[in-house]
C-alpha cells in the first residue's frame, strides 16, 4: 500500500513541479525556440516549449520530450549563446586494456589540447561491446570555428596516442595520410 501512495504521490506532484518549472523558464528564459541546447547528452534544438514539457529535435531528426523540472536538476548547456559545439568521437578498446587508465589517458590527452573546452566537461561512456573490443563515446567540446579542424584529426591524433603509450586499440579506420604520418 505504501508503494501505491508514493506512486499517487508523484503522479499529483509531477505536474505540478514541471508548471513551476515551466513558468521558470518564460520567466528566465535560459533558452528560446529555436536554440540549440544540450541537457544531459540530449543535443538537439528546441522546437516546442510548453508549460509542463519542452520537445527537442535531434540532428538527426528525431524527436525528444523533457519534463521541464529537468532543466534545473541536470545541466543545460545553451550553444546558441555560446558559440559552442560538441564533437562526438568513438574509440574501440582491447577488453583486457586498464580501462581506467584508458579513461585517464584520453581525458589527459584532451586536457593538453587547447581547442578542447575544459567546460562543458568531457564525457566518456561504453556505446557498443564487439567481439574484441569495447567501443568508447568520447564527446569534448569546441568553439564552432574550431569545429571542422578538430573534427577532422582529433579522432586520429588521440588513436595514434593511445597506441603509443601501447594501448591495442581497433585501427582499421586510421587515416595516417591526413595526419602526416607515413604508414
Amino acid at each position: 500500500m505504501n508503494q501505491v501512495a508514493t506512486a499517487i504521490k508523484q503522479k499529483a506532484f509531477n505536474p505540478l513541479v514541471n508548471s513551476f518549472s515551466g513558468m521558470l523558464l518564460k520567466v528566465l528564459k535560459p533558452f528560446k525556440k529555436g536554440d540549440f541546447i544540450e541537457i544531459d547528452g540530449q543535443l538537439g534544438s528546441v522546437a516546442e516549449r510548453g508549460l509542463l514539457q519542452t520537445t527537442i529535435t535531434h540532428l538527426d531528426g528525431s524527436l525528444t520530450i523533457i519534463d521541464n523540472s529537468k532543466f534545473y536538476s541536470s545541466s543545460l548547456h545553451n550553444l546558441s549563446t555560446k558559440n559552442i559545439i560538441r564533437l562526438d568521437l568513438t574509440m574501440s578498446v582491447c577488453y583486457n586494456e586498464d580501462m581506467s587508465r584508458v579513461k585517464e589517458s584520453i581525458l589527459s590527452f584532451l586536457n593538453l589540447n587547447t581547442k578542447i573546452l575544459k567546460s562543458p566537461a568531457p564525457k566518456l561512456h561504453v556505446t557498443r561491446l564487439k567481439e574484441k573490443y569495447v567501443e568508447i563515446s568520447i564527446e569534448p567540446w569546441c568553439l564552432l570555428d574550431s569545429f571542422m579542424e578538430l573534427d577532422q584529426e582529433l579522432e586520429d591524433h588521440l588513436k595514434l596516442h593511445l597506441t603509443s603509450l601501447g594501448f591495442q586499440i581497433e585501427l582499421e579506420e586510421l587515416d595516417y595520410e591526413n595526419i602526416g604520418v607515413t604508414a
